[in-house]
């Protein structure tokens, strides 16, 4: 299973989601699938659930909207087609989360494949197995994600990356190093880093390329460990840059997309690379401790205030200051050696997609 989540902030709606897909019941969990997109101009989603039956539903219903047709009309012809759906239960059930423009703003709302039932939801709303063990906490939190920076965004483009505050919450769950904690996540079927799909009352977009930096203290060598990742969306594709062992991770659209493997090898390259080499508009720093996960802190390069204050030093360094500060560290010694610092610093100057860091 999975875990998705779709959730209102400003005039727009954010489908957020993890990229694991389980294999062999729950034992095997492969962080190795897009499973948000565009089901026609105007309307987004996000899936959970049987991988081929989705496939199938989801290209029934994206053969009725009409190029000549508004939203609205579009929107009416998919939601009808969407309730009179044969049922499929079992292991070829899914679930849909679907953000709809055609009343001139977005709303949510959930289908269940094994009721046909389409049901608008205000505010946000999730599916996948994950709900057991996320939704909950993600509950707790989320007035305090957000609305905590507001006076800080609100004006100007900061704005745009709030969905991504959302995936580095739920990122350092996801990738948590508590054993108790990411063995429950994996038994739903849960894993990897989280990213999304936005739309407002006019346009949809894939997310912007994002650093997230997630760090532990680890006690017996009295050191501060990270791991560093970028990510970039494309049209069909989530590519992952895991900086620290220098390897790279494409994750395909398994619902919806052209498949890959009817592709040039030498275009699904350049594709990567051309994802690789966008420049990072959020850089989120979060811990793998759950006792630190209310301590996450982000930079929004963008004109005006960012909501971290940067002025005294570089991202690196203030964020390193802060990191040490969260583990106990004094602020004024260097950290030890193999800390977070030398190694934002060495990965800054060895990496030029990333120099902002």
């Amino acid at each position: 299973m999975t875990y998705i989540v779709a959730v209102e902030h400003f005039g727009k709606v954010a489908i957020v989601a993890d990229m694991g897909v389980s294999f062999h019941g729950e034992r095997t969990v492969e962080e190795s699938a897009l499973k948000t997109g565009v089901l026609f101009p105007g309307c987004i989603y996000g899936i959970a659930g049987a991988a081929d039956e989705a496939r199938r539903f989801i290209e029934r219903i994206r053969a009725i909207p009409k190029a000549g047709q508004s939203v609205d009309e579009n929107w009416a012809q998919v939601a009808g087609a969407i309730g009179q759906a044969p049922p499929s239960r079992g292991m070829n059930r899914f679930e849909l989360l679907i953000s709809s423009r055609s009343s001139g703003a977005p709303r949510i709302f959930k289908y269940d494949s094994s009721t046909c039932q389409l049901t608008h939801v205000p505010d946000w709303a999730t599916i996948g197995k994950g709900s057991s063990c996320l939704d909950t906490p993600l509950g707790r939190a989320r007035g305090s994600l957000i609305p905590t920076s507001m006076a800080v965004l609100a004006g100007n483009a900061a704005l745009d990356e709030w969905p991504s505050v959302y995936c580095l919450w739920l990122s350092q769950y996801s990738m948590s190093q508590d054993y108790d904690l990411r063995q429950s996540l994996r038994t739903c079927g849960v894993g990897g880093l989280f990213h999304y799909i936005v739309q407002d009352g006019r346009s949809e977009a894939r997310q912007k390329p994002a650093v997230i930096l997630l760090s532990e203290y680890v006690a017996s060598d009295s050191t501060i460990v990270s791991e560093f990742y970028k990510v970039a969306c494309g049209e069909h594709v989530v590519v992952v840059d895991h900086s620290m062992s220098n390897s790279v991770h494409a994750c395909w659209d398994e619902h919806s997309g052209a498949d890959p493997r009817h592709r040039d090898p030498s275009d699904l390259a350049k594709e990567v690379q051309r994802l690789l080499e966008e420049e990072a508009r959020f850089f989120g720093f979060g811990y793998l401790d759950p006792e630190y996960f209310d301590r996450m802190f982000f930079d929004v390069p963008a004109n005006g205030t960012v909501p971290v204050d940067f002025s005294s030093g570089t991202v690196h360094e203030t964020a390193t200051e802060r990191i040490a500060q969260t583990f106990g560290f004094p602020t004024v010694q260097p950290l030890p050696h193999g800390s977070v610092g030398s190694m934002m610093e060495a990965r800054r100057i060895q990496r030029a997609n990333l120099k902002d860091i």
